[in-house]
């Protein structure tokens, strides 16, 4: 983003946590790539600005991981780099609209960052200044299960774009949330102090229970989110509808929202799924319009 960071509800674990090996090998296999480059660029500075989630804020094993990957990337840079990339400043016009990132610039100084992969999640700057940021919404039911319109789409003709605005349309999602009752929680400490001390088995244990809890158990609802996006000359305006088959208990607009995650991990709270800066909605019934400008 124009002030260096990285908006976290753009993929799919929706962390803050960033992992720089990874971008450093994406640079060295695309070298002529100007907006690999560029991101490659953006992601060192914001480690060396500490713009990035503060250190001293993670817990021990995320801190390791975190460490051991800015080992890996160093040894990328330093081994198989021939000439080092400048850290210049970012290109501020970044996008990857291959992958359903976009940027768009209205008004006199103001330009908008949304992907239309993830619900139509998007983040407004006036220059440097962030303004405004939106990763959808969370609601429930009655019985306590909630949903989200954070959504990678499958079909692309859910998705209108064109010079004046974009249209989106994608499912309700189903947190896979669940809080280990004690009888799990005693296992998984059984688990840990015995079969799981063997790596191999740890490694193939996380697997699975990764692939079955990110991947495996995506649950679409009976309802719909659709989100409508129109700029002008001076004006962002948004639409957003939710239509659902069930009466909504509770109803906030987020900027975090993670549904697909290692239950253990405490990345989302599914009384909080903005991390701290929810904002609960009125309500009526099954159907929910929210129209707002920026």
């Amino acid at each position: 983003m124009p002030d260096g960071t990285i908006y976290d509800a753009f993929g799919s674990r929706n962390t803050a946590l960033v992992y720089a090996s990874g971008i450093e090998y994406m640079g060295l296999q695309l070298p002529e790539d100007k907006e690999v480059q560029d991101l490659v660029c953006r992601v060192r500075q914001a480690f060396k600005n500490r713009i990035t989630i503060p250190y001293e804020t993670l817990e021990f094993d995320n801190f390791i991981r975190i460490y051991y990957d800015l080992l890996i990337a160093d040894e990328w840079r330093k081994q198989y780099r021939k000439e080092p990339i400048q850290n210049t400043v970012a290109n501020k016009s970044f996008q990857l609209p291959e992958l359903g990132f976009y940027r768009v610039q209205y008004g006199d100084n103001k330009s908008i960052y949304f992907h239309i992969n993830y619900g139509g999640a998007f983040c407004v700057y006036e220059g440097d200044q962030l303004i405004a940021r939106n990763a959808g919404y969370l609601l429930s039911d009655k019985d306590n299960n909630f949903y989200g319109t954070k959504n990678h789409l499958q079909n692309s003709s859910k998705v209108r774009i064109d010079e004046q605005g974009f249209e989106l349309q994608c499912e309700l999602i189903k947190s896979i949330h669940q809080d280990l009752s004690p009888l799990k929680l005693v296992v998984m400490r059984i688990l840990n102090l015995t079969v799981l001390r063997n790596r191999y088995l740890a490694d193939f244990f996380r697997y699975i229970v990764v692939k079955l809890l990110i991947t495996g158990r995506h649950t679409e609802s009976d309802g719909y989110f659709c989100r409508v996006m129109t700029w002008g000359d001076t004006k962002l305006r948004i639409v957003d509808t939710l239509k659902t088959q069930f009466d909504i208990k509770y109803l906030a607009k987020v900027t975090h929202l993670n549904l697909f995650h290692m239950a253990s991990s405490r990345y989302f709270d599914p009384l909080d799924g903005s991390q701290g800066s929810e904002c609960e909605l009125s309500y009526n019934g099954k159907n929910f319009t929210h129209d707002f400008e920026v």
